[in-house]
């Protein structure tokens, strides 16, 4: 009987991503660079001054989430890991619904980040007097993605969190910018919780907890991790806690940076050029 040999199917590289590169996923996909820009003035036309109030609440319901994940991520880790979770916890059907919100919910993401690529670049080109078609740029931002994961998810990671950790540090030092033209002092308004009501904070958390949508992702490379029921538990908590801390200072910081100005928060095309234009920079 004559046998042919099997083709082995394509899958990413097994067994090479370390703690660090397992926490980069879950930190660059919520992408808080660019959830600065777009949730937070959504958080504050609901919970004005009580913005960093909401991401505060927000973060410690994630925490718990990742801990409640974590129940199951010390035991099996693999592609599938918040489907099979939800299945063994609450039967098979409640594990169907989570696994195609899943599908949708990254479907979603990747269709607004890609789009929210095409903006900045287009803000960016503009600049330099080029004009690209949106659709292009968008093709653009999805094949680079495309090829970098499937060329090597390691090299995809590490490009990830290069480029987050570029624009999120550009951003803290935009923040401290804020708070140092302030003399580092409390606002009182914030912390006293100035003209905000509870349903205004009930909504505002709503938007702060999709904004970090993504976190979740590590539970997703049981077979790409090193170590994947010690670094997957780790990473999930570790970023839900810095994502979190990252929109508190910031919520906290736009709010203050847009203190007596003419226009809200939640009324800026760009906010954080015009925060960046506020302490003399040029955004």
């Amino acid at each position: 009987m004559t046998t042919y040999p099997t083709k082995k199917p394509a899958s990413l590289r097994p067994n090479c991503l370390s703690f660090a590169d397992v926490l980069s996923q879950s930190v660059s996909l919520a992408a808080p660079s660019i959830g600065i820009a777009l949730n937070i003035p959504l958080v504050f036309a609901s919970a004005g001054n009580g913005a960093w109030l909401a991401f505060t609440l927000a973060t410690v319901g994630l925490v718990l989430v990742s801990l409640n994940i974590n129940q199951f991520a010390r035991r099996s880790a693999s592609a599938g890991a918040l489907y099979l979770y939800v299945a063994k916890g609450l039967g098979s059907t409640i594990g169907i619904v989570c696994g195609w919100a899943l599908v949708l919910a990254y479907l979603l993401v990747a269709a607004a980040v890609a789009a929210g690529f095409a903006k900045y670049a287009d803000i960016v080109l503009t600049e330099f007097g080029i004009q690209v078609p949106s659709l292009l740029l968008c093709a653009l931002c999805v094949g680079f993605a495309w090829y970098y994961a499937y060329t090597d998810i390691q090299l995809a990671a590490m490009l990830m969190i290069i480029i987050e950790v570029v624009a999120m540090g550009f951003i803290l030092l935009l923040a401290f910018s804020i708070l140092g033209r302030q003399g580092f002092r409390p606002d009182v308004e914030q912390f006293t919780l100035a003209g905000v009501t509870p349903g205004g904070i009930s909504l505002g958390m709503v938007i702060a907890i999709f904004s970090f949508v993504g976190f979740e992702s590590a539970a997703t490379l049981g077979d790409e991790a090193k170590s994947p029921t010690r670094s997957i538990p780790r990473s999930l908590v570790w970023s839900a806690l810095l994502i979190g801390l990252f929109f508190i200072l910031l919520s906290y910081s736009e709010v203050l940076g847009f203190r007596g100005s003419e226009i809200l928060l939640n009324q800026a095309d760009s906010p954080i050029s015009v925060l960046a234009d506020s302490v003399g920079a040029d955004c």
